[in-house]
């Protein structure tokens, strides 16, 4: 989102045929409402989540947890197996948004010179972790 609300503050106009996994953020800096035209992706290690409006895709070594985040904000109830064209729906957006990332990490969006000296490769969430599954800290506790 920083390129995006920089381009935004500065009045830049940025060439429609480019496409950005970005959104401007500027109207949340002056304390308005903003709408996503995407849901919003994350990944790290095997770890994924797609959060969008009413629903958050979320899936650690390739298994899926589907939330209502607006009446289960604290993610006590998994509805994938409720809700499974949600979940494919969310899924395949998920892989879209994945293959952009991939892309802009090898350069083939803006270029490679910062890639080529960076020596790294990539890494997809979507590979098995053998760690355990992390916590969710703002779930309530079992007594």
């Amino acid at each position: 989102d920083y390129l995006p609300t920089i381009a935004d503050i500065l009045k830049i106009n940025i060439d429609n045929n480019i496409v950005l996994d970005g959104e401007s953020i500027l109207p949340i800096i002056n304390g308005e409402k903003l709408k996503r035209n995407h849901n919003l992706g994350f990944a790290h290690s095997s770890q994924l989540s797609l959060q969008g409006e009413d629903y958050k895709l979320y899936a650690f070594n390739k298994t899926y947890e589907l939330y209502d985040i607006k009446r289960d904000s604290l993610e006590q109830n998994n509805l994938a197996s409720e809700k499974t064209e949600v979940v494919e729906s969310m899924k395949t957006e998920y892989d879209s948004w994945l293959n952009s990332v991939q892309e802009s990490f090898e350069g083939k969006e803006y270029g490679k010179y910062s890639f080529d000296r960076m020596e790294q490769t990539w890494t997809s969430p979507l590979k098995e972790n053998k760690k355990n599954k992390p916590t969710n800290s703002r779930k309530k506790k079992k007594k």
